[in-house]
């Protein structure tokens, strides 16, 4: 087995290769700050414009569109997606209320409705992203024309085709939207 002098010079000689191979070597430590992986929580943001060639799909295909419960996000964090989600759902309800009227309005006033039920949630939308402390949707930035022009252009699926197998039950308001049909003689 050795000198007991024999052992220590070749214990010396092992801690000094150890400590110098240690300092090329990469860090195993996690590359999140402790925790487990982030989970992704998709979100069909934003919806399309309403328009001839997508009313009839809008109305068809209302409840075969995602919604966002409460209860598919965790209770914290995710407020960006959060607030996309609430969007999603609020416009949703708002065009299934343009819908419900197309029996007795005809199409053109139901794209009125859709239109302004449109508008009204971009606008709302924009307005909550930019009062919280967080990164503002580049859409929001421009005004008028440019911001709904920019968010149709994002829009997964602007055609509103159905993406539900089953149908999807509708997530109350909590917005206060008023269309009068005579809004749209202008």
């Amino acid at each position: 087995m050795g000198s007991p002098a024999a052992r220590a010079c070749c214990t010396a000689l092992v801690l000094v290769l150890l400590s110098s191979a240690s300092e090329g070597r990469p860090s195993f430590r996690p590359r999140s700050a402790g925790g487990p992986p982030r989970l992704e929580y998709p979100v069909e943001f934003p919806l399309g414009q309403p328009t001839f060639d997508n009313i009839q799909a809008i109305c068809i295909n209302g409840d075969h569109r995602p919604r966002y419960p409460d209860s598919y996000f965790p209770v914290s964090g995710y407020g960006k997606l959060k607030r996309m989600a609430s969007s999603v759902n609020e416009l949703e309800y708002l065009l299934n209320a343009c819908c419900g009227s197309n029996h007795t309005w005809g199409t053109e006033v139901t794209l009125c409705c859709a239109s302004m039920a449109w508008k009204f949630a971009i606008n709302s939308y924009c307005e909550e992203d930019a009062s919280i402390k967080d990164r503002q949707s580049e859409c929001c930035k421009p005004m008028g024309s440019d911001r709904l022009n920019c968010f149709h252009n994002e829009a997964p699926n602007p055609n509103y085709k159905a993406t539900q197998e089953l149908p999807v039950p509708q997530i109350p308001s909590t917005e206060t939207f008023d269309f009068n049909p005579t809004d749209c003689m202008n």
